[in-house]
């Protein structure tokens, strides 16, 4: 799992200009707020956490490529040293609220 993850990219509009990075050399804080991002594009409304706008992704994003960026990006986090409370608290609501949404599935 940890070489598909290194080898994963993510490709970021505005960024450095834009472009593809890899999640392990990302910053964490561009990490923490891409993936946050891509929870609230997804999740169902009550699930959202801190969204003060919609981001409208291109046709590039699709729903296959989001879900690897979301589990990559997740994966990444988790063994960084540098996750404040705050994130942490969000990272864990998001855990829980993920948990709902695979169980309403079945």
């Amino acid at each position: 799992m940890n070489e598909l993850v290194k080898s994963f990219k993510w490709r970021s509009a505005i960024c450095n200009g834009g472009g593809e990075f890899y999640i392990s050399e990302m910053k964490t804080k561009h990490l923490f707020y891409t993936w946050l991002m891509i929870w609230n594009h997804a999740a169902l409304i009550e699930l959202r956490i801190w969204e003060n706008h919609h981001y409208i992704f291109s046709p590039f994003y699709t729903k296959e490529y989001m879900l690897e960026a979301f589990k990559y990006i997740y994966f990444e986090l988790k063994n960084r040293k540098d996750i404040g409370p705050k994130m942490l608290g969000v990272i864990n609501r998001i855990e829980s609220n993920y948990r709902k949404t695979i169980y309403k599935l079945k």
